[in-house]
């Protein structure tokens, strides 16, 4: 029997995957593998698959918070209700497709270490099909995690919204040189029965490669205690 003080941070653990957890808090020097040079007005457009692939293939990221490479590696699935599973190493999978505005949406998301699943009782959005400059998109839904091996086992439940918002496009470099880049806002927030969780993340997306940066702050509380975490990952190779 999980107590529940656990069942709360295992609950997180999958929650968070919605834009990835942190181990380690970043240094306060700037980190020459990623720098903001310039920022610019919004334009063009982004395509959703530029956030979330909906074809097999391997991407390389380089976590600048703790020096080691993450391994993302996209394949075709049936399983709940997606087209896509992302794996990110041996850590979560997340399950994915598109639905019939061409929006991508998150079905399910596994937690490996935890043997845990999140679900939602609708897909949650997770990239438009179009992406207005300025305007940001919130969608909420229900959310219960279970147990992997035993599904009616009930470890949390509560409300998850996440709110998109294109910003603007910024001149960076990373270890794949100097892109301009669009810049996506997701803040993912969730009301569970022992926990809150608030977490905003910021991608850095170009068109025809996909995300080459990004960065979240999640703020996580279990029954009053407060915690934060960081991560900082830039690509390497793929896209």
């Amino acid at each position: 029997m999980i107590g529940q003080t656990s069942a709360a941070w295992c609950a997180l653990v999958a929650v968070a995957c919605l834009a990835g957890c942190a181990s380690k808090q970043p240094t306060s020097q700037p980190s020459p593998s990623f720098q903001i040079l310039e920022s610019l007005p919004a334009s063009g457009t982004i395509a959703p698959t530029d956030l979330y692939p909906l074809e097999p293939g391997t991407r390389r990221f380089l976590n600048i918070d703790t020096n080691a490479d993450l391994i993302v590696t996209y394949s075709t699935t049936s399983d709940h209700d997606a087209t896509i599973a992302c794996a990110e190493g041996d850590q979560r999978v997340s399950y994915w497709r598109a639905d019939e505005q061409d929006n991508i949406v998150m079905t399910v998301v596994f937690e490996a270490k935890d043997e845990a699943l999140t679900q939602f009782a609708k897909p949650l959005l997770i990239a438009r099909a179009s992406f207005d400059k300025g305007v940001a998109a919130a969608t909420s839904a229900t959310m219960r995690v279970v147990d992997a091996n035993d599904p009616s086992r009930q470890r949390e439940f509560g409300k998850a919204t996440r709110t998109l918002q294109y910003v603007d496009d910024q001149r960076i470099r990373t270890p794949m040189g100097e892109f301009t880049a669009k810049r996506i806002s997701i803040r993912f927030r969730a009301d569970l029965r022992m926990a809150d969780v608030d977490e905003v993340t910021m991608l850095w997306i170009v068109p025809g490669t996909g995300i080459v940066a990004q960065s979240s702050t999640e703020q996580v509380k279990v029954m009053g205690v407060g915690k934060k975490k960081t991560r900082t990952l830039v690509l390497l190779e793929g896209g």
